[in-house]
């Protein structure tokens, strides 16, 4: 039994719709040339059309298209996650393959069909016969197309998925080197030089600040509205930066214990004092004078710092101090978590006695 005639005769669909596998075996076993010569055409448009051509037209072209189409919708994690590689490679082969295979089908029915009535001259042969034995090589081609372009979209799938990885990893590596050492500007320069001048003209002047005055508020805002253009960025801050940065914490702390001493009694918050929170935060979030960062922390986890911003839980946000301090490398969260913990469960106590 031939390996046309074989194979259709032993599938079970095709006997559904032919009939009997028999006859497939009869009408081959009746026309010889007819199925070397199908087998022949089969064999070179799966060898040359659909591993060749196709391939170089459509397959590759189409995959490299799925692949860039759905790596715009997705988020790259770094590093990889094997989870998302896996189903982000199944959903390239499945968009690609809803595209390739009808083209795929319709090279193959149209070069085999011209092929055998080429091959075959009307005058030798029946041309319901050769309709015949056109239509059982096209099932046969069809189905052993289907099967390896399958396997070759799931080949080249992977190959455009690791080629867009591997362009992603060389940008990322690529950005820092591009990114040298950044300056505040002039604008913030001059922004924090005047936030320093009105913090230290106001302590001249009164002996102890008791709040910031609602310009030193006004030139903060300014300062963190510049500043975000840094954030989330790849930077690295030039001395000047830092030396500047430093100077205005060291001016900071000052007034913060001026503000938070022991000696003095607030029942509300300090106007200006979560402004001043922010921005010390911030600093610390880009990684700008981290010393004195973690000296302005260590002021505000002092107990009798910490028992005032408790005290003021009806107009302070907790939460949002605790957010702030941990995500500004202010204290360590575990740190400043229990000490808060402990001044609430006294302060109940307290209350409740």
């Amino acid at each position: 039994r031939g390996t046309l005639q074989g194979f259709l005769s032993q599938n079970k669909m095709e006997k559904i719709e032919s009939g009997n596998g028999r006859l497939i075996d009869a009408f081959f076993h009746q026309h010889k040339y007819l199925q070397q010569l199908c087998e022949f055409v089969i064999d070179f448009s799966i060898e040359h059309i659909l591993s060749k051509t196709c391939l170089d037209d459509y397959i590759i072209p189409d995959v490299m298209d799925a692949a860039k189409s759905v790596f715009a919708q997705e988020h790259v994690p770094l590093p990889i996650e094997l989870d998302w590689y896996l189903k982000t490679l199944l959903k390239i082969e499945r968009e690609a393959a809803i595209t390739i295979q009808c083209k795929c089908q319709r090279v193959l029915v149209e070069y085999i069909s011209n092929a055998i009535n080429s091959l075959v001259p009307p005058r030798n042969i029946n041309a319901k016969i050769k309709g015949v034995a056109i239509n059982l090589s096209l099932n046969h081609a069809l189905r052993k197309a289907d099967l390896l372009t399958a396997s070759i979209i799931r080949t080249e799938s992977k190959r455009g998925m690791d080629s867009l990885l591997n362009k992603q990893k060389k940008k990322n590596r690529a950005v820092p080197t591009e990114i040298k050492s950044i300056s505040f500007g002039r604008d913030i320069f001059c922004s924090i030089e005047a936030l320093i001048a009105e913090l230290n003209g106001s302590s001249r002047t009164t002996g102890a600040v008791s709040q910031l005055s609602l310009g030193g508020i006004k030139q903060i805002e300014n300062i963190l509205e510049s500043l975000t253009v840094f954030d989330n960025s790849c930077r690295t801050f030039d001395a000047s930066s830092h030396i500047t940065a430093s100077s205005l914490l060291e001016t900071m702390i000052s007034i913060t214990l001026m503000w938070l001493s022991p000696v003095k009694d607030f029942n509300r918050s300090i106007p200006g004092f979560k402004h001043c929170i922010c921005l010390v935060s911030m600093l610390g979030t880009l990684g700008l004078a981290s010393k004195e960062v973690v000296l302005y922390g260590q002021c505000l986890s002092r107990p009798f710092v910490l028992k005032k911003i408790v005290q003021w839980n009806s107009d302070f946000d907790l939460p949002w101090f605790y957010d702030k301090c941990v995500s500004g490398k202010l204290i360590e969260s575990s740190i400043l978590l229990n000490r808060l913990m402990s001044l609430l469960q006294s302060n109940e106590m307290s209350q409740d006695a």
